[in-house]
């Protein structure tokens, strides 16, 4: 639906992304190999969209890249990102999601009966999810019949899996509305995640 990458002080708002073939909006997309010196996106709100029906799901933040596989791609970049007032509804896959990304506010969105039909075994229908970043904001959403609510998970791309990594976690999660998911817990938290702090949202797994 729409993409951008590599820039800088930017919005995107007031659009409507759907049934595209991958995500609705690709907010921060990675250029070039995630080393600590390339510059990728930063300081970008994502505002006021609608995001239906998307094969993949629905926003996400994912500055890394991982075309190859000799550089690091667990490398985390600074956004100092917003994602705020957004719908996503009835995407195959997140809502919203943030990979590899560091500083991020995901605040007042909803997420609705984001489920999974793809053929792979990866169900990623969560209504947020917050992979491999550090230092994000999860607020006052309202998320209804997803997977979970809020999924916290580390480095899928981690040699050996599960693989700590440096700086990952510090995250907030508070104030959000859970209703009719379908996991046992509104909220995942990964066993190989560092704990998240919680403001009055219910009790996670893990």
């Amino acid at each position: 639906g729409i993409s951008v990458a590599a820039s800088f002080d930017y919005v995107i708002v007031n659009n409507a992304t759907i049934d595209n073939g991958r995500w609705g909006i690709v907010a921060s997309g990675g250029v070039g190999p995630s080393e600590v010196d390339v510059a990728m996106s930063r300081y970008f709100v994502v505002q006021n969209n609608i995001c239906r029906g998307n094969a993949v799901g629905g926003i996400t933040i994912d500055p890394s890249t991982r075309e190859d596989q000799e550089t690091p791609t667990g490398v985390i970049h600074d956004s100092f990102a917003t994602i705020a007032s957004n719908v996503c509804v009835g995407n195959h896959g997140r809502g919203i999601q943030t990979m590899h990304a560091g500083y991020v506010t995901v605040h007042g969105n909803v997420c609705d009966n984001n489920d999974h039909i793809r053929d792979d075994d990866n169900d990623s229908s969560d209504g947020i999810g917050i992979v491999s970043s550090r230092f994000a904001m999860v607020a006052d959403n309202v998320l209804t019949a997803n997977r979970y609510g809020v999924a916290i998970l580390g480095d899928p791309t981690a040699v050996p899996p599960g693989t700590p990594q440096p700086d990952m976690g510090h995250h907030l999660i508070g104030g959000n509305v859970y209703d009719r998911n379908r996991a046992s817990f509104p909220i995942q938290i990964a066993p190989n995640h560092p704990p998240v702090r919680q403001l009055h949202d219910q009790w996670p797994n893990g």
